[in-house]
């Protein structure tokens, strides 16, 4: 079997305009929306012409930051951190944290020629595409597919899931309907 993976991520925070609330002090809520793909190519061998299996998953967590006297960046660090938890690697941690303090920083030098307001919120989204790419070309010889239990034949598209089981394309697209977990191992599908 060779195969090749890949991940990117991409940010986009978008701001909502300011609204009165009848909390004391500036509101600052962050929503974060977490938007996985995850797109499995399967090159079939006689054809050499890649089949995708493709899913996509949506996951959206609240963050939420009250200021009463000052801004405080290491308020922002903690809350988006928190919401953020383990659904990043390191340096996109980083990164998804300093760009929600920039956004902050950035609303508060609009706001800095008025005295801190009181009663009102800043809402701002911000969506996290995390991308996963598969390929795969499956050797001759292949065991059978664990959810129907036939051999993978030389004319047969297999697909293999992250944790490298593989199965025919179309039974584990049925099977990924219904569950994000693999058939074999139980491995949850990134997201």
């Amino acid at each position: 079997m060779q195969s090749l993976s890949d991940r990117s991520v991409r940010f986009l925070i978008t701001k909502l305009p300011l609204r009165q609330t009848i909390f004391p002090g500036l509101v600052v809520k962050f929503n974060l929306f977490f938007n996985t793909d995850s797109s499995n190519y399967t090159i079939k061998l006689d054809s050499g012409k890649p089949v995708l299996l493709c899913y996509n998953r949506l996951n959206r967590i609240p963050a939420f930051v009250v200021f009463k006297e000052s801004f405080s960046e290491d308020a922002i660090r903690e809350a988006v951190g928190k919401a953020i938890d383990d659904r990043l690697l390191d340096d996109e941690r980083s990164r998804a944290i300093r760009l929600a303090c920039d956004e902050v920083r950035e609303s508060f030098i609009t706001l800095a020629e008025e005295i801190l307001p009181k009663h009102v919120e800043l809402t701002m989204h911000m969506n996290i595409w995390i991308t996963y790419f598969y390929a795969s070309v499956p050797d001759r010889e292949e065991e059978p597919c664990s959810i129907c239990l036939i051999e993978c034949g030389d004319d047969d598209v297999v697909t293999m899931l992250p944790c490298a089981h593989m199965f025919h394309g179309n039974c584990i697209r049925r099977w990924l309907l219904t569950t994000i977990n693999c058939p074999v191992c139980r491995y949850e599908m990134p997201g």
